[in-house]
């Protein structure tokens, strides 16, 4: 379904060759550095790339083409195919793929008749942002969703009751105290500094691990078009 809608879109552009290009999403750049899941060829010989996206059951396919052409697709547990998505939700995925909020996941998966080498899931953040939007489209899912914009309401009401007891509690609090605090804190931040710099080591090698595998995934599957072609 993705290759005819390429398709479509290569032969509407050859009959409106005076119209300009639409301009690229403000994700493209993104895209271009981020590993491929998938590459196809449309019988037009226009080449794309798809990146995939997994949240608990479904898959989202985003598509970007030669011409900088951007369209998402959505394939649900009881569906065989993916269906195109409207704007409005390849805005927003555009805007979540902006905001780094994918973590890849180095592991071959067929979706759909779709051979690919890699896909990527929501962080915490990106699966708030796309909790919300699902809960725009689907009604059943508007408790969650009010439920969400309710915390975020109250969170201006914690702030406020933090700045008005914090000053007084320092008043009442004696020097020695405080001094005392103060060196606890700064050995839990550099506590908290030494963990991160181990956890940051510890991704990079594992970053490199999967660079490495991905590499020969991406060849294995050009070697797989080629035959094809």
């Amino acid at each position: 379904m993705i290759m005819l809608f390429f398709l479509a879109k290569v032969t509407w552009s050859q009959d409106t060759t005076s119209n300009p290009p639409p301009p690229p999403p403000p994700c493209a750049k993104i895209l271009e550095e981020m590993a491929v899941s998938y590459r196809g060829m449309t019988p037009s010989q226009v080449a794309y790339k798809l990146f995939a996206i997994k949240y608990k059951k479904d898959w989202i396919l985003v598509a970007l083409d030669d011409d900088q052409n951007f369209y998402t697709y959505k394939k649900t547990p009881d569906s065989d195919e993916f269906i195109r998505n409207p704007k409005l939700f390849d805005d927003n995925i555009c805007k979540l793929i902006s905001t780094n909020t994918l973590d890849i996941k180095i592991k071959a998966r067929t979706v759909a008749n779709y051979d690919l080498v890699c896909y990527y899931k929501f962080n915490k953040y990106g699966r708030r942002f796309y909790n919300s939007m699902i809960a725009l489209d689907d009604p059943s899912a508007a408790r969650s969703f009010w439920d969400t914009l309710l915390g975020i309401l109250a969170l201006p009401i914690k702030g406020l009751a933090a700045i008005t007891v914090k000053p007084i509690s320092k008043l009442l609090t004696p020097k020695k105290d405080i001094a005392i605090k103060q060196v606890d804190q700064i050995k839990k931040q550099k506590e908290s500094i030494d963990k991160k710099m181990k956890a940051l080591e510890d991704k990079k090698k594992k970053l490199d691990d999967l660079q490495k595998k991905l590499k020969k995934l991406e060849e294995e599957q050009a070697k797989k078009l080629q035959q094809k072609q």
